[in-house]
């Protein structure tokens, strides 16, 4: 039931925000990790909605420590739409992808402060792409920010978020990935986000 009650919340969000949505078909079937610029609190549900429309699947989506300090949020991100705390986030995200799941990540960790996308706070992406072998999906929003940036306390209405789903990015599998490998994978994952604007 609370899935079900998800589902219909999530559709209201996409139809009240979201003007355009191309390459919904590069989303893949199994498990895949979906790799998403941030610019607003928007973002993780525009991001669920797209996945739900498409494939009717859970998005587990990696989180801020702050969104689960309190009661209501935790409720909503972790037991209703089964996000991912930071703490080992790394290591829970990847039991998600080996039981088919699909696990969501802002690689620049916060939202950005100017609109703009800025640089990957951490190899995340990476480990979890290259220790799964599961194909990664960069995702590109636009407008978010504009709509509702982090210093807004609540959002404008209007259906003028752009969302670019690019296509899956393949990496050989490694046991022990380097650091030379990691960065590698991760610069690949970040130049692909910006070329989807």
């Amino acid at each position: 039931m609370v899935y079900t009650i998800s589902k219909e919340i999530l559709k209201l969000i996409k139809l009240v925000f979201v003007k355009q949505i191309k390459g919904i078909s590069n989303l893949p079937k199994g498990p895949f990790i979906l790799a998403v610029n941030h610019s607003s609190y928007l973002d993780p549900a525009l991001v669920y909605a797209v996945v739900l429309n498409k494939l009717d699947k859970k998005v587990h989506a990696i989180g801020a420590k702050y969104l689960f300090k309190k009661k209501l949020w935790d409720f909503i991100y972790r037991v209703w739409w089964e996000s991912i705390p930071l703490n080992g986030a790394v290591e829970k995200a990847i039991k998600y992808l080996k039981k088919g799941e699909i696990v969501c990540i802002f690689p620049e960790g916060g939202r950005s402060r100017t609109g703009k996308m800025g640089k990957a706070t951490g190899t995340g992406a990476a480990v979890m792409a290259l220790e799964t072998g599961a194909p990664v999906v960069p995702v590109h929003i636009k407008g978010t920010f504009e709509l509702w940036p982090r210093y807004h306390t609540l959002p404008k209405l209007g259906r003028s978020i752009e969302i670019t789903i690019g296509k899956p990015l393949k990496f050989t599998k490694k046991d022990n990935p380097s650091k030379k490998e990691l960065n590698f994978a991760l610069k690949k994952i970040m130049d692909t986000i910006k070329k989807l604007k």
